[in-house]
């Protein structure tokens, strides 16, 4: 059965701090409002941010539970570690000179790994 991916839906707790968060430091554009939903894009994917949740995400160290999360990829890891420190993101693992990736986390704890 051939499948194809579709949009990302990220359940979270405030709308309007998800979509800063996405839409400023991580340049998703606006596309739609839908039943209180916000969908957003970067590139040809499509994310979607449902204001559902009651809680954040638990609070565990990456990789130490079972969870979906995505990568973004960049040519220059130094300069978006810097751009998202000083957009006041989350770090779960800094970026190191040398290093080919380092993990962010949403206003709402989920996990982004950003890969070089």
């Amino acid at each position: 059965m051939p499948f194809t991916p579709g949009e990302t839906n990220v359940i979270c707790t405030e709308i309007d701090r998800s979509l800063a968060f996405y839409r400023d430091a991580l340049g998703y554009r606006f596309v739609e409002v839908e039943d209180g939903a916000i969908r957003l894009a970067l590139g040809d994917r499509y994310l979607l941010l449902l204001p559902l949740a009651s809680a954040p995400a638990f609070e565990a160290p990456y990789g130490e539970r079972a969870e979906v999360s995505f990568d973004l990829h960049t040519d220059d890891l130094e300069g978006a570690a810097q751009h998202l420190a000083a957009c006041h993101v989350a770090f779960e693992r800094p970026w190191r000179p040398g290093a080919t990736h380092f993990v962010i986390r949403d206003p709402d704890g989920l996990r982004i790994e950003v890969v070089g």
